[in-house]
């Protein structure tokens, strides 16, 4: 109750900061061609690491295994993807640099093949509209 008292009198009061959480304002030019560049590059990355599961699948090696070795022979599309992603981190260079470093991680390199991995053990092929990333 008191936060929509608060709201309602900043926003009467003319609060910037307040007029922005009830008035929709669409996101800078840069942040939609940053989002359209990971769109593009996880789908390189879905489509080449589709590709090539099925050939290094040995169904000995856990699944997880399975999947930091997929995103490794698809290193210049998760390197593009991972990059492209970094973009969203922040707007200084230190931010994107952090970020970029804890996607060159291999539970997260892992984490972002495992999805295309246990679908294709569990015999339904993942689909792009599904693959989160």
């Amino acid at each position: 109750m008191w936060r929509r008292a608060l709201v309602v009198s900043a926003a009467l009061g003319g609060s910037f900061s307040c007029r922005t959480l009830l008035l929709f304002s669409p996101p800078p030019p840069w942040v939609v061609e940053a989002e359209a560049e990971v769109r593009r590059t996880r789908h390189a990355f879905f489509d080449r690491a589709s590709e090539l599961v099925a050939n290094l699948d040995d169904r000995v090696s856990d699944a997880p295994s399975l999947a930091l070795a997929l995103t490794n022979a698809c290193a210049p599309e998760y390197d593009a993807y991972a990059k492209a992603r970094s973009v969203l981190a922040g707007p200084t260079d230190r931010q994107r640099e952090s970020k970029r470093r804890a996607l060159d991680h291999p539970k997260e390199k892992s984490r972002a093949a495992l999805p295309i991995v246990l679908a294709h053990r569990a015999g339904k092929p993942l689909k792009r509209r599904d693959y989160t990333g």
